[in-house]
């Protein structure tokens, strides 16, 4: 019994510092630089708000997102979002969904957090750049 609660305290403590990580990046939020490399838009299904539906429709888009009950996903085509072009970019990049131009940044508990996932390369160049104290580029 002993073992269970210290195994869940333990868990709980890993969630806090991968949470204070999280937060610690978005800190440093301007130091983030997309490489528009595509894949967030490969290697995730997107959610949209209805505010991103009618602002890409509004710019003559199409037929490119799926609708169930209230939320929006962008329709996805060979395994990716229908607007990543082949080679990498978004073919929307001025008007993309919200959560495509924050991305990796989100807000939880009403606090700026950084999702540190492994497919995002300058995620990995803003740890570099946090850890150097701004040293890197």
């Amino acid at each position: 019994m002993l073992a269970v609660a210290f195994c869940g305290m333990l868990l709980g403590l890993c969630y806090v510092v991968v949470f204070l990580n999280g937060v610690r990046l978005a800190f440093h939020k301007e130091r983030f630089k997309c490489k528009q490399c595509g894949n967030c838009c490969r290697l995730r299904i997107i959610e949209m708000k209805k505010d991103d539906v009618e602002r890409i429709k509004k710019a003559g888009f199409k037929d490119f997102f799926v609708k169930e009950g209230r939320e929006y996903w962008f329709k996805r085509k060979n395994g990716r979002c229908v607007f990543q072009k082949e080679n990498g970019p978004c073919s929307i990049y001025g008007v993309r969904a919200d959560i495509c131009r924050n991305f990796p940044f989100f807000r939880i508990f009403g606090v700026e957090y950084c999702r540190d996932v492994s497919f995002c390369p300058a995620i990995e160049d803003l740890k570099k750049n946090v850890k150097s104290g701004g040293k890197v580029r």
